[in-house]
């Protein structure tokens, strides 16, 4: 096993030794920070959580309402009104659950909408440098916050013309 895989190594490594390999990278946050369009994206977005979390709103407060009616009345409510007022703040309880699920599911959803675009122009951008200049592999620098790229010179560094494509 060990004499097939030496000789497989060095049988393999003077075609590794003509392959050029030349390697750039991106900082997509960078540039999607930085794109004409990302105030209004944010701005849509920010639109968007602020109708769910008014629509929340007056969810719980007509929840807390039927909560303080059912215990403000309780006495004097018959057992089966009672029962069925319990069943109805159960009811509206599991509502809020989930709509605060599926609230969570929507701002996602309208966040990978509104961003779609943008990634899908980035990425083109980015293979069209990466032809033009000769690059075998373009690695992102950093997605929402988490660094890929630990190191790297600044001659390859793609950030400023995938961002100038945009303008």
């Amino acid at each position: 096993m060990f004499a097939f895989l030496s000789c497989s190594v060095a049988f393999i490594s003077p075609s590794l030794a003509h392959a050029q390999v030349k390697v750039g990278y991106v900082d997509v946050d960078f540039v999607l920070q930085h794109h004409n369009g990302f105030g209004l994206i944010q701005a849509e977005l920010e639109l968007f959580k602020r109708q769910i979390a008014e629509q929340r709103a007056k969810k719980m407060q007509r929840y807390q309402d039927e909560i303080m009616e059912l215990n403000h009345y309780r006495d004097t409510f018959s057992g089966e009104v009672v029962k069925s007022r319990e069943e109805s703040v159960e009811k509206m309880r599991k509502s809020l659950i989930d709509f605060d699920k599926k609230s969570q599911d929507d701002i996602v959803s309208k966040e990978q909408a509104l961003f779609q675009p943008v990634y899908h122009k980035v990425d083109r951008y980015i293979r069209e440098i990466a032809e033009n200049e000769g690059f075998t592999h373009v690695f992102t620098a950093k997605v929402r916050g988490t660094i890929f790229i630990l190191s790297g010179s600044e001659q390859y560094d793609l950030t400023k013309e995938v961002l100038a494509r945009f303008k």
